[in-house]
């Protein structure tokens, strides 16, 4: 299996989070030992969807009639993250509508199995959820006002991703958390 490298104290946090998680918890958590650059002492977390194309629609894959078809996790996986750069304060240095499109072709270029996007706008997640590969090929963790109130994160993947959830980090600071799930294992995803 994969091995994983917990290096601080945060990284344990977040597995102790990921854990609470996926036993279903959905409710505040006080923070044994909070590093001392964290903003508030609470994490809460919610349910997300995770989306599909399917006949012309995105569709939560809660609602689509068959479960997907898992297969065995690949031996290699490609991985992306990429800060999309929010455009709420700057927008006019920060040329979003140049940028958005050179960062799209970029993302289908790469082809990763596995995308963290950050910093994702509902006017990026629009564009992203239009292009004709993202459609074909991935799985998308919600995008709504809920997951992106002013900005936030979106995972992109090609295989079904099961207990998808926001976490509060803060009053201000979100991460979303998803389970990539293969015929033989499965993989916890947080993208902060």
């Amino acid at each position: 299996g994969w091995k994983v490298s917990r290096r601080t104290q945060l990284d344990h946090q977040y597995s102790n989070l990921i854990a609470r998680c996926r036993n279903g918890a959905s409710r505040m958590y006080q923070l044994k030992r909070p590093p001392e650059d964290w903003e508030g002492p609470y994490m809460t977390s919610a349910r997300l969807h995770c989306c599909r194309f399917h006949n012309g629609l995105w569709l939560s894959t809660r609602i689509l009639s068959s479960a997907p078809e898992l297969v065995k996790a690949p031996s290699k996986l490609k991985l992306l993250t990429y800060n999309v750069l929010m455009n709420q304060f700057q927008a006019d240095r920060i040329c979003s509508e140049e940028r958005y499109p050179l960062l799209l072709n970029a993302l289908e270029k790469h082809d990763a199995d596995i995308v963290g996007l950050q910093e994702v706008t509902l006017a990026f997640a629009h564009m992203l959820m239009q292009q004709d590969w993202v459609r074909k090929h991935y799985y998308v963790t919600e995008v709504s006002s809920l997951a992106l109130p002013l900005y936030g994160q979106v995972i992109l993947s090609k295989y079904p991703l099961t207990d998808v959830r926001i976490v509060h980090l803060t009053a201000r600071k979100t991460s979303v958390l998803a389970t990539v799930q293969w015929e033989d294992r499965q993989l916890q995803v947080c993208n902060v």
